[in-house]
């Protein structure tokens, strides 16, 4: 016979009408445990704020969830109790995988093409909670011997107070961000391929790529990238644009002189950066200027035409030179090309 725990004396007896719905609680190893991986019942699971005795509730009709047994604190959210200990379950698990030498694959799609990619291949250390200069990945995978940088980041969306534009202190640094569904997470009804289908990637994707999808030839370093785009326009006409094309089985290829680089919207806004402006429906001009010593200007431009269709523009401007971009009115045309804009960007 299972004996029952006893109600805490401090802690009244209360209606289950209308109880909140918990997707996380700790099992009696004090290990987190998710309801979709709970066994049914009062069988040892706790609440890691409160520590009181909660209820697996597995019926047929209203969606799984734990329940206190007992009357909670205020503190005892769903939210916070997901926040406590949810992201300590995906560590566990991530270091259960790597100490097994287990895969641990994402895949995902993007400009029409499948990449995959064992997330732990190389890595040596899965860290919580690391602060990354005024920002903190929920989850950080390390390579290397001394973990100080970041390969890359889980972010669990379990506060709902973040701002999304963190993200961006990690991509600019060329730090992948894997973006976890919030209330899928939150609600505990999570297996690690149900998240790892649902997860987004941001920038810096590429680097997480199996190094044979990406030819050598093809130039995906940021800092390389920007003295490639610099150099163009060192000499006269000081100008310099180009189609984004299709190479190697890759898109967003352009050609500058002997280089090739690769260049999605992704890698453009780490490598270059810039503000995005829509022109109409159909087109995005991404527009960025980098002073130089000398006192002149080089100017970039990104055009994105109905998302297909892609080219870049640059121009040096001399010192004192006012910096201005043509916009043709034949950018409104559904049948002008990305191509066609950016030379008429840079043209007098």
């Amino acid at each position: 016979m299972t004996q029952q725990p006893s109600r805490p004396a401090n802690l009244p007896s209360f209606s289950h009408q209308d109880q909140p719905m918990y997707g996380w609680a700790l099992d009696s190893h004090k290990r987190p445990v998710p309801i979709s991986l709970a066994g049914r019942g009062a069988q040892g699971y706790n609440c890691p704020i409160c520590n009181g005795p909660m209820i697996a509730k597995k019926g047929d009709i209203k969606q799984h969830h734990f329940a206190h047994e007992f009357e909670s604190l205020p503190e005892c959210t769903p939210e916070n109790v997901a926040k406590k200990i949810a992201g300590t379950w995906l560590v566990l698990e991530l270091g259960d995988h790597m100490a097994h030498k287990k895969s641990f694959p994402l895949q995902w799609q993007m400009y029409g093409e499948t990449y995959r990619v064992n997330l732990l291949k190389d890595v040596t250390a899965i860290q919580e909670h690391i602060e990354f200069g005024k920002t903190e990945a929920d989850i950080a995978l390390m390579q290397g011997e001394k973990w100080d940088h970041p390969y890359a980041v889980f972010m669990l969306n379990l506060d709902s107070k973040r701002d999304p534009l963190i993200y961006t202190q990690f991509t600019a640094q060329s730090i992948p961000v894997i973006s976890l569904p919030s209330d899928q997470f939150r609600s505990g009804q999570v297996t690690l391929k149900s998240l790892l289908e649902a997860a987004e990637v941001y920038g810096g994707w590429w680097l997480l790529e199996e190094s044979e999808r990406l030819p050598e030839r093809l130039e995906n370093d940021p800092n390389t990238i920007r003295q490639i785009l610099g150099r163009s326009v060192i000499q006269p006409p000081y100008r310099f644009w180009g189609p984004l094309v299709s190479l190697y089985g890759q898109h967003h290829v352009l050609r500058v002189g002997a280089n090739l680089v690769w260049l999605p919207p992704e890698l453009w806004q780490i490598a270059v950066g810039g503000t995005r402006n829509r022109m109409s429906e159909d087109l995005i001009i991404t527009t960025q200027e980098w002073p130089q010593k000398d006192g002149s200007v080089i100017a970039l431009y990104y055009v994105n035409l109905r998302n297909a269709d892609f080219a870049v523009a640059i121009r040096r401007f001399r010192s004192g030179e006012n910096v201005h971009a043509n916009l043709p009115a034949q950018y409104r045309m559904r049948r002008t090309t990305a191509e066609e804009v950016a030379r008429a960007l840079i043209a007098n």
